[in-house]
């Protein structure tokens, strides 16, 4: 089984990472502290950070395969890109996680009084993903190269 290590400035970056989306600070999550009792807050906190560190290190990992991948032609370009972009590695592999059912029982009564609202806190999770992704990796900055470049060529 290989081993996969950080270096310092790699866990360094992933520190400060975790520390500027801490959900009980941060604007897109901290307010939901004020809707909910203190044991759903602190479980939803410890439930957000949990996921960013999961998602943070498994992007990390699927990055550093993908560029081995290509490196050695097991791989090309458009495979590493879906393999990346179809973030199925990030997610529990079970069938179902109890951890997650609570979660989202927390999140669906967090939202404005309508059916398509009732997810805020979900989304606003997800958003810290998205964030904490960009932070690491600069993926936006490639988002955006490609748009650019679809859009030339239109």
């Amino acid at each position: 089984m290989p081993k996969i290590t950080f270096t310092p400035d790699e866990m360094a970056k992933i520190r400060s990472i975790l520390e500027e989306l801490d959900p009980a600070t941060h604007d897109l999550t901290s307010h939901y502290a004020t809707s909910m009792t203190a044991e759903d807050w602190s479980y939803v906190r410890a439930y957000i950070r949990k996921e960013l560190i999961s998602f943070i290190l498994l992007s990390s990992m699927a990055r550093g395969v993908a560029e081995v991948a290509t490196d050695r032609g097991l791989a090309g370009t458009e495979g590493v890109k879906d393999f990346l972009s179809s973030r199925s590695w990030t997610r529990n592999f079970g069938v179902a996680d109890d951890a997650d059912d609570r979660f989202l029982r927390i999140a669906s009564a967090t939202g404005r009084p309508s059916p398509d609202a009732n997810y805020e806190l979900a989304v606003d999770a997800d958003t810290l993903m998205e964030i904490a992704e960009e932070r690491l990796l600069g993926t936006l900055d490639d988002e955006y190269a490609e748009l650019v470049r679809r859009m030339q060529s239109l």
